[in-house]
């Protein structure tokens, strides 16, 4: 009987493993993204500990709930108290946190570090450059400019940022009979959309790079109609709304405008019969803060408490009064007559106080809600339109679009980012270790038998392993076919 050959199970195959390259780059990537979490982790545990910081406490003598937190004043240059600031009405931040102050009694511009260190003084030497009554200032980042209203002198004077000057506007080819009658003698003055704007007695005058005028919002004199201005001494901008704000002085009201020259809406009014009939008594100063929203200076609105009241009022985008404070004192946290302010956007304040001589830095705790008589007439005097007449043509679209995050949000960003760098880590920690990981045991065969080698006969083919009759039954055999006799 042939013999059959056993042949043995094949060996297990192994797993085929990851290529070097490919491993060796998933583990980079894995060490990149532990860095980075460690690195965002850091940053979290760093603005956790500024939010957390002791707050300081307001000063005494100020009411409870008063906001303002004085940091420093600016009332001298070089640190020489005989150089004392003189009535100074303006201030700015620039571009690196830098303090800029119209220190107009002394007919000049300073500018200071946030410490209050003095960096340099323009203006003050005899020469095309000379300042007179220096107001508003701002700054053209684009061209590296300084710019600087100056009333008196009747034109904007443009420096570069180290003081050296450069030009002026209007440049002498403009007719000066397109300001009016008074003339040209600014206000404020700001850079929007690669335009220059400037605030004049009868309105605002919008100027290309070279000085030449491209449109005028408001009449030939002031006036006190929706579409005209009187005395408007500071105005403010938010590309990213399409706003322009206007302090309209001597008309007493606040005006929001968009780059279409629409009035979006006004609050105060003008005087009558030369009493006040609206809320506003002389606005002098304005400014965007956090969340847009737009802080004015109220010239002759004097309080000795400034909780609900005071020199200083919030107003939302959309015109609603937020909040009233700042008080009339010769406390360090408190103001007599305060012109231009403005905000470095992390929540440092600079506001022009003039009777004081100096330019105040300050902080802010959570404002207080207006009083009820100050909700009363802001509400009787606040006027939403529709005005349907521009004041002037359209001077969009602003370019240049802002984003401000507030710092309230920015440590929910920085958490977001948090997990997402976790989770990511987490994933790439988890890939790696299952392509590193060992083939698992192959489970035992069981056997089967001996096997067939390939092209042999199979002898167990009709074999009946139970013979006829045995217990358990067999098939029966194939009957012998029958032979003839």
């Amino acid at each position: 009987m042939p013999s059959t050959e056993e042949t043995t199970a094949e060996p297990a195959k192994s797993a085929p493993s990851a290529p070097p390259g490919e491993d060796k780059g998933t583990r980079r990537l894995l060490y990149f993204f532990v860095g980075l979490l460690c690195i965002a982790a850091l940053a979290l545990l760093v603005l956790l500990f500024w939010l957390l910081r002791p707050k300081p406490e307001a000063p005494t003598g100020a009411a409870e709930g008063y906001p303002v937190l004085p940091v420093r004043s600016l009332l001298a240059y070089g640190g020489n108290l005989s150089d004392t600031l003189n009535k100074p009405l303006g201030t700015a931040f620039d571009p690196q946190g830098n303090v800029w102050v119209a220190d107009t009694g002394n007919g000049r511009v300073l500018e200071f570090r946030a410490d209050g260190a003095s960096l340099q003084q323009i203006g003050a030497e005899d020469g095309p450059g000379k300042l007179i009554s220096p107001y508003g200032i701002a700054f053209d980042p684009a061209n590296n400019h300084v710019l600087v209203a100056d009333w008196q002198g009747g034109r904007v004077l443009i420096y570069t940022s180290t003081g050296s000057y450069v030009s002026s506007l209007p440049n002498p080819a403009v007719d000066p009979r397109i300001f009016g009658p008074g003339g040209f003698h600014p206000y404020d003055v700001k850079v929007l959309g690669g335009r220059i704007v400037a605030s004049n007695p009868n309105g605002l005058f919008f100027f290309d790079q070279r000085g030449g005028v491209v449109g005028r919002w408001g009449t030939a004199v002031p006036g006190t109609g929706y579409a005209q201005f009187k005395f408007p001494d500071a105005i403010a901008v938010d590309p990213a709304l399409d706003r322009l704000y206007v302090a309209d002085s001597v008309n007493r009201r606040v005006v929001a405008l968009n780059s279409n020259a629409i009035v979006q809406w006004t609050s105060g009014s003008p005087d009558e019969s030369g009493k006040l009939t609206g809320f506003w008594q002389l606005p002098k100063g304005i400014a965007i803060g956090p969340d847009h929203n737009i802080y004015v200076v109220d010239t002759f609105r004097t309080t000795e408490t400034g909780v609900g009241d005071g020199y200083f009022v919030t107003l939302s985008p959309e015109g609603k009064l937020l909040s009233a404070f700042g008080r009339y004192g010769d406390e360090e946290d408190a103001f007599s007559f305060p012109e231009h302010i403005d905000y470095n956007g992390d929540g440092l304040w600079a506001v022009a106080d003039r009777e004081h001589g100096r330019v105040l830095l300050f902080t802010l705790a959570p404002l207080p809600a207006p009083d009820d008589n100050n909700q009363q007439m802001y509400q009787a005097s606040f006027d939403r339109g529709p005005f349907p007449n521009p004041v002037g043509p359209p001077m969009g679209p602003w370019k240049g679009t802002v984003v401000v995050v507030h710092k309230a949000y920015g440590g929910w960003i920085l958490l977001v980012l948090l997990l997402l760098i976790l989770l990511t880590a987490s994933w790439l920690w988890r890939r790696h270790k299952k392509r590193n990981a060992p083939p698992a045991p192959e489970a035992p065969k069981e056997p089967t038998g001996p096997t067939v080698p390939e092209g042999a006969k199979d002898l167990s083919a009709g074999f009946d392993p139970e013979p006829e009759g045995a217990p358990g039954g067999g098939t029966p055999a194939a009957e012998e076919p029958e032979t003839g006799p």
